[in-house]
């Protein structure tokens, strides 16, 4: 009776230092098993995502890449993860070093994979460009494997068609050219077909040389083009560390 007295007489004094040390008791356990848990996810996250975007950029270097599968890889792209979030007890972590140093490698590395991911996404667009050109292109040349040389109309609104395609892909510094270069090329046929009609066969065959330059700049643009866009794939892939 003495005993459960004391007891009762601690309760009494004491019950609610107790309860509020039960309560802190329970609040470290449960945030020391959260933090394991969600720091042990934040480095899961982080090594997928640097592993999903490096696989996207061996993709985008891939000999079997094409215009159809670009849009898997920004789906892909949209699907990785990042490891920034609601950081749980955020206000603690200025006690905790090792939290806080968690934290920065995680907002470091998190910057650093969206840096990666918005450098993919340039990729990305320029070879959706590129592969329309190419498109373009391709189906010039094969219209024009099935005219005569001297069926100008028809030579002429190919490359028209050319840059009409051409203007409905958003700007840059190939489509420019290209268009510039399939006007110089519509003048071009303008030429040999005035010189065809005068039977001026130095002047004919002068312009005939024009064309094939003219066309020949055009292929080289893209060629330059693609080689860039694989020199920068390259890069990306050396410089990303898993």
């Amino acid at each position: 009776m003495k005993v459960n007295g004391v007891f009762s007489k601690i309760s009494e004094r004491n019950w609610k230092i107790l309860l509020i040390l039960m309560v802190c008791v329970f609040s470290v356990i449960v945030y020391i098993s959260m933090s394991v848990v969600y720091w042990r996810e934040v480095d899961e996250s982080i090594v997928k995502s640097q592993l999903s975007t490096k696989d996207i950029l061996v993709k985008l270097q891939s000999d079997d890449f094409s215009h159809n599968t670009i849009y898997q890889v920004k789906e892909s792209l949209d699907n990785t993860t990042d490891c920034k979030g609601n950081f749980l007890f955020n206000w603690q972590s200025s006690f905790i070093e090792r939290i806080k140093s968690k934290i920065n490698k995680c907002t470091l590395e998190s910057d650093r994979l969206s840096r990666q991911k918005e450098a993919v996404y340039r990729l990305v667009h320029q070879m959706d460009k590129e592969s329309s050109l190419s498109t373009i292109l391709a189906e010039a040349t094969n219209k024009l494997h099935n005219v005569k040389n001297t069926e100008y109309y028809k030579c002429k609104q190919i490359w028209r068609e050319v840059i009409e395609s051409t203007n409905k892909i958003p700007g840059s510094g190939i489509t420019n050219s290209i268009i510039l270069k399939s006007q110089k090329l519509i003048t071009a046929y303008d030429k040999l077909e005035k010189y065809d009609n005068e039977q001026n066969f130095k002047l004919y065959n002068s312009a005939m040389d024009e064309v094939a330059q003219i066309y020949s700049e055009i292929v080289g643009l893209q060629a330059q083009a693609i080689k860039e866009y694989d020199e920068k794939v390259s890069d990306l892939i050396k410089s990303y560390k898993v």
